[in-house]
């Protein structure tokens, strides 16, 4: 016992806290504190959680670490996640040659309408189809339609497109096609 009573009398700080000995004893504390600290509650080995921030689309699938249960039915979540949808500002991508792709479509759909007109004449039907581009209607009137089957409008349409086009793309930006449908009008800002 009385070897016991000498080891804590050695432990036992002096009056004096900033001697050698005392701060060897406190440094030795600290040490041993962290050792157990670290073996008792060691730190997670997965550390490899996607940075997520408001506005920042995550560069891998965010998935919780724990099952839980959805309380909506399969239509609820539909319709929220449609909601979600909607607040999603879209994402625009650059494309060098748009301006030259879309000036390229508009004088094949042009071309399509003379050779559709001449082949198969003016009847309600051939308006129809001439009003349909990749399944969305362009909202053209049956008399604008009849304008398009003269060789000379087509002409000054496609001459007034060559000289517009590149100013509409002016950044190199395409919208994407479902936001041009219903005549929406968006504002391009160039985000860089």
């Amino acid at each position: 016992m009385s070897r016991l009573t000498r080891l804590a009398g050695a432990l036992r700080p002096t009056g004096n806290p900033t001697s050698p000995r005392d701060l060897t004893l406190r440094g030795l504390f600290l040490a041993f504190a962290a050792i157990l600290t670290v073996g008792l509650f060691p730190p997670s080995g997965d550390r490899s959680a996607p940075t997520v921030s408001v506005g920042v689309v995550a560069s891998e699938d965010v998935i919780a670490p724990f099952d839980y249960e959805v309380r909506w039915s399969d239509e609820q979540l539909a319709r929220r996640r449609d909601i979600a949808a909607v607040t999603v500002p879209p994402v625009y991508a650059p494309v060098p040659d748009a301006a030259e792709r879309s000036l390229a479509r508009l004088e094949a759909y042009f071309d399509g309408v003379g050779r559709t007109l001449e082949e198969r004449g003016e009847g309600e039907d051939v308006l129809e189809a001439l009003n349909q581009v990749d399944g969305m209607s362009l909202g053209l009137r049956p008399a604008e339609l009849r304008d398009l089957a003269r060789r000379e409008t087509r002409d000054a349409l496609a001459a007034f497109a060559r000289e517009a086009l590149p100013d509409v793309y002016e950044e190199q930006w395409m919208l994407p096609a479902p936001s041009l449908a219903n005549s929406q009008v968006l504002e391009l800002r160039d985000v860089r």
